[in-house]
């Protein structure tokens, strides 16, 4: 999918990882496409928004007075969300350093919700074969591009993912360039225990 209009997509050294664990509202970060898919019992959302991206998990736990809702959401933004929101890891993805050489990055490890999640982050150099979408099924991938003002090649923004009964394989990829950068995401979602996927 393209856009028509001409785009400023943000810098990527603005670019935060960001993991919450409450619903995010996406509306003010200019929603392009949304994905929903079912895994397990877990209903999971996956949002382009521009240059960035978000990804929701949510479960309800039954009903009566020990019922509720549960709820990770990923968040690759530039522009911070509104809200009274509980974050569980916080990165800036592309830092500025002084000596201009790459920063290697731990993986982000979470245990919330009954779920472990690992998130890997990384940046490099944009080239004509940068992609993550070839080795997956059409069903299971979502883009976007859109033209800049400062810059003859589209941005994209990719999203692709991989399901199985125990796990949750989402990998994102978001071009700059007028800037000559590609930044990607790895995370990985698995449950702690069985009664997860208790209805």
């Amino acid at each position: 999918m393209t856009a028509d209009a001409s785009h400023q997509a943000p810098g990527a050294s603005r670019l935060v990882y960001s993991l919450y664990a409450n619903p995010v509202p996406l509306s003010p970060l200019k929603i392009l496409v949304v994905r929903s898919v079912c895994w397990g019992p877990w209903s999971v959302e996956f949002t382009i928004l521009g240059a960035s991206h978000a990804m929701t998990l949510s479960h309800m736990d039954g009903d009566g007075d020990e019922g509720g809702e549960r709820c990770i959401t990923e968040l690759l933004s530039c522009l911070a969300p509104t809200g009274a929101l509980q974050t569980l890891a916080e990165r800036v993805v592309c830092p500025v350093l002084t000596n201009g050489e790459p920063e290697d990055q731990w993986p982000i490890c979470v245990e919330a919700s009954g779920l472990r999640i690992r998130v890997q982050t990384a940046h490099g150099p944009l080239t004509s074969e940068t992609s993550i979408v070839r080795s997956h099924s059409e069903t299971d991938q979502m883009a976007y591009a859109y033209p800049n003002q400062d810059c003859d090649d589209m941005s994209w923004t990719q999203l692709a993912w991989r399901l199985s009964d125990s796990t949750l394989h989402l990998e994102t990829l978001h071009t700059y360039p007028q800037e000559g950068l590609a930044v990607f995401t790895t995370t990985d979602v698995s449950h702690l225990d069985e009664s997860s996927w208790e209805l």
